[in-house]
């Protein structure tokens, strides 16, 4: 049996693979999910409320699960995801406009979209402030119309 680090690096390549061969280059990586995507941004600035992170939460099933393979973290309900993004939201620094969440490319398919995405937002860090912009993998599933389970590889 392969260990599970072997095993997630094999569902990225996977992903990775299928992203390339059916990539949407010269087409427009709009995602179906922008709404979400803008309600995600909403809660990663200096001006990020309780508020931003509900409207965010109203995506998600009752019973979402999210998880970071690579740290080791899985929520598992929304009252968790709740804990989680609001336990951030005094570390994020900057303006609604310091704050995005680009779609580089995405693959769709019935019930799960993979997208490549570009974030970056300002955090704040001791006493100085710096800007974050990375590359990540997001993988959403999604059962009667909420989003049912994030996982995320950065």
């Amino acid at each position: 049996m392969l260990s599970k680090n072997i095993q997630h690096q094999l569902i990225t390549l996977i992903l990775v693979a299928c992203t390339i061969l059916y990539s949407h280059s010269g087409q427009s990586t709009e995602s179906p999910f922008n709404s979400y995507l803008q309600a995600l941004a909403a809660t990663t600035h200096g001006e990020s409320s309780t508020e931003d992170v509900e409207r965010l939460l109203d995506f998600y099933a009752d019973d979402i699960v999210y998880e970071h393979p690579a740290v080791g973290i899985r929520l598992e309900g929304k009252q968790a995801q709740r804990q989680g993004l609001t336990a951030f939201l005094d570390s994020y620094a900057g303006s609604a406009g310091d704050s995005q969440v680009e779609v580089i490319d995405y693959l769709k398919g019935p019930k799960a979209i993979a997208m490549r995405l570009n974030v970056s937002f300002m955090q704040q860090r001791g006493d100085s402030v710096e800007q974050v912009s990375r590359e990540q993998l997001r993988i959403i599933e999604v059962k009667e119309n909420k989003i049912s389970r994030i996982i995320d590889y950065w």
